[in-house]
């Protein structure tokens, strides 16, 4: 075969695999990971705010494998109690090298040493995030997840426009596992979807074969 007519072979099969086969591998690798909710509220709760946490812990377990969280007092311990009810793996993420300072029912504990910085970890690990009542530390975490286009769920939390107004438990669950089933189902890009729509490291994938193709190896 010409030399030239390798090279076309092997552009339409670089191609391929760019267009139909990374796609299709991210959305198989989506399906395969565990699914996680981050929940973020105050270190200090209400008793009322605290049963709602335990509450939306427990039925958050029936859609998500692993919860996430800043794994201290509150907020945070309550709803890993919730979680661990019903039968998930609690994961806390704390802002001190101190493993001893995580609540006692985080299975889980990554000590950052980086303070509150941590916030961004904690709204990370999540697929989505629900947010409870909070102040300032909960704030920032919304912050984040606005910087990240990370989904959050408010429930009684900060009233800020772009999240998700829930008034009952019921229906954060409902809508949690409503956009865990949309994110696992979102490809990275549709098959045969045009070059210039592909997401950005499908791109850089291409410009690379074009680089070696012009130096002959291909």
């Amino acid at each position: 075969m010409p030399k030239q007519s390798y090279k076309k072979a092997a552009s339409s099969l670089s191609l391929l695999a760019v267009t139909r086969i990374l796609p299709r591998a991210e959305l198989l690798l989506k399906k395969m990971r565990k699914k996680i909710i981050s929940v973020i509220g105050g270190h200090n709760c209400t008793p009322e705010v605290e049963q709602i946490a335990q509450k939306l812990g427990k039925k958050l377990a029936k859609v998500a494998n692993i919860l996430a969280c800043g794994g201290l007092s509150g907020v945070m311990e309550a709803v890993c109690q919730g979680f661990k009810a019903g039968g998930g793996i609690t994961l806390g993420i704390i802002p001190s090298y101190d493993k001893k300072t995580a609540n006692k029912f985080v299975d889980i504990v990554i000590p950052t040493g980086i303070g509150l910085a941590r916030n961004a970890l904690v709204v990370q690990a999540g697929d989505i995030v629900v947010a409870l009542p909070g102040e300032y530390g909960t704030l920032s975490e919304i912050a984040y997840c606005k910087m990240f286009a990370k989904p959050v769920i408010s429930l009684g939390s900060w009233d800020i426009p772009g999240l998700i107004q829930v008034k009952s438990v019921e229906q954060a669950v409902k809508k949690a596992k409503e956009l865990l089933i949309g994110a696992q189902k979102s490809p990275a890009a549709k098959p045969g979807m045009d070059a210039r729509r592909l997401p950005r490291r499908a791109q850089i994938i291409k410009d690379q074969i074009k680089s070696i193709q012009r130096v002959g190896v291909i």
